[in-house]
């Protein structure tokens, strides 16, 4: 697949979504394939105020999404080593340590997909 005059090794699931969203992969990799290449601005680089300020804040918004994914994933990768390590019967706190940290990275998900459509309606970049 050609996206933005480079090659793109990532596929689009049938949902939507880069497929290494819906594995579980890195969410970086998934902005990376809805971000316009550089120098294809839609409107001029020198507007006061303009397009280049949302610019700024939505990558700074896409960073802030994908430190907090990487954080919210790491967290649920320890949680599940330390319940294969214990008993069945003292894991009842970290069980329920890991189901909040797995709906969290559900709601990070519905982020996700909010800045696709903003994306694909043309609101965002």
């Amino acid at each position: 697949m050609v996206l933005n005059g480079e090659e793109n090794p990532h596929r689009m699931s049938l949902s939507g979504f880069p497929a290494c969203i819906m594995r579980g992969g890195n969410i970086s990799a998934a902005l990376r394939l809805i971000r316009p290449a550089p120098g294809t601005d839609r409107a001029p680089l020198n507007s006061p105020g303009g397009f280049v300020d949302k610019r700024k804040s939505w990558r700074e918004q896409e960073q802030s999404l994908v430190a907090r994914w990487n954080d919210a994933v790491e967290r649920q990768r320890q949680l599940q080593r330390e319940l294969s390590r214990q008993p069945d019967e003292s894991a009842g706190e970290l069980k329920q340590k890991e189901l909040a940290v797995r709906s969290e990275i559900e709601g990070l998900r519905r982020e996700v997909a909010r800045l696709k459509v903003q994306f694909n309606s043309g609101k965002r970049y």
